[in-house]
């Protein structure tokens, strides 16, 4: 075509985080192929100005609120989005899906459509955890209000079988891959697996390590599991914590700070909303990076902290088995994270050296390039095909 396309990212909320900084990767491919896109929504908290500040990235996009947000429960949120976006996406030539599902959402003749599939929003409905990232948690109740009352959300997803033969389909781990192929009728080879973008330095600075400083980075949310590394930080008084991440869940981070008062935790900070670059020096500092999620689909900000040389403890599930492909590195429960954090701490400086070049080979297949390469290349294609 002629003149450029006119692309639109939807996702029914969009917030900081490790969703948007995908988009933002992709926004930033679009802008350099001379396309502004819109990013279709019913809300946000989310800007150009906020992208230079939070992510460094100096990026252009247009915020389309298409409604005002809907007070329903979340799942019904959702596909609802999915449905009211329809007639508002028409007017696009190219749909990049952030959603987790296509249920509701048909795609008009002529338009091109890419799922981009964080982790398939089935699974989770259809799972009797209420949580998939708290599965030693309370199960589902069909009188759940905040999520899916009458568990209608649930049904609705049993109906989902249907995937359309023209959309592109990109899972965002091998993992979420294979969650997606036990979910739908959707052969192999028609789900590649582009990992997300992370920012990565050619060569590992080797920056003056505090081997007594242990840090987080995620979201103050309960599937977060902030309260979880509370009380791993209570058994290990010898060291400082620093929990990092941005608010989005006021009365949860109430709790996470009235468990560290309780506790008379003076060795953990708890620091929301840091700027990009206090992010970056925290993570340059520590020694060890502490991560909590579990059955996460990929889990970008346990590549950013080995990116910046700490030695990652994480949950044995999920996409962290790709990041984290040494075993001793991962836990099942509470007790095996502290010992496997005390064991690190007895190893040697050279020891601890080798394991960080090691963990930084292992990730340069994440890399913010590699990510830019494949999605161009997509972009390409489909615009020779045009």
């Amino acid at each position: 075509m002629s003149r450029k396309p006119r692309v639109a990212l939807m996702r029914n909320r969009i917030y900081p985080g490790g969703i948007f900084h995908v988009m933002l990767e992709m926004v930033r491919v679009l802008n350099q192929h001379g396309i502004v896109p819109d990013l279709v929504t019913l809300k946000s908290r989310v800007s150009p100005d906020l992208a230079a500040e939070q992510y460094n990235m100096d990026v252009q996009f247009r915020v389309r609120e298409i409604l005002t947000d809907l007070r329903i429960p979340y799942e019904w949120h959702i596909i609802l989005f999915n449905k009211i976006s329809q007639s508002h996406l028409q007017k696009y030539d190219l749909v990049i899906n952030h959603n987790n599902t296509s249920f509701l959402y048909k795609r008009p003749a002529g338009q091109q459509l890419i799922s981009y599939v964080h982790f398939p929003r089935k699974a989770r409905g259809l799972s009797d955890a209420l949580s998939t990232h708290v599965p030693e948690g309370p199960s589902k109740k069909w009188y759940h209000i905040r999520r899916d009352p009458f568990k209608l959300a649930s049904l609705a997803y049993q109906l989902d079988t249907r995937i359309d033969e023209q959309e592109i389909v990109l899972a965002n781990s091998a993992y979420t891959r294979q969650t997606l192929l036990d979910h739908y009728p959707i052969p192999k080879n028609r789900v590649e697996v582009l990992y997300p973008p992370v920012e990565i330095p050619e060569v590992r600075t080797k920056s003056a390590k505090d081997e007594q400083l242990v840090v987080s980075l995620g979201r103050f949310a309960p599937e977060k599991r902030q309260l979880e590394q509370l009380e791993i930080a209570r058994k290990l008084p010898h060291l400082k914590f620093c929990f990092m991440g941005f608010l989005s869940d006021n009365a949860y981070f109430e709790q996470c700070e009235n468990f560290k008062k309780k506790h008379n935790l003076q060795h953990v900070d708890l620091l929301p909303n840091l700027s990009y670059r206090k992010v970056n020096e925290l993570l340059d500092r520590a020694g060890l990076f502490l991560h909590a999620i579990r059955n996460e689909p990929f889990g970008i900000t346990t590549v950013e902290a080995i990116s910046h040389g700490c030695i990652p403890v994480v949950p044995d599930s999920g996409g962290q088995v790709e990041i984290v492909p040494r075993k001793e590195l991962r836990y099942k429960d509470r007790s095996e994270a502290i010992k496997i954090i005390e064991q690190l701490l007895g190893r040697t400086k050279e020891e601890k050296e080798k394991l960080r070049a090691d963990l930084f080979n292992r990730i340069r297949e994440f890399d913010i390039p590699n990510f830019q390469q494949q999605f161009n290349e997509l972009l390409n294609q489909i615009q020779d095909q045009n």
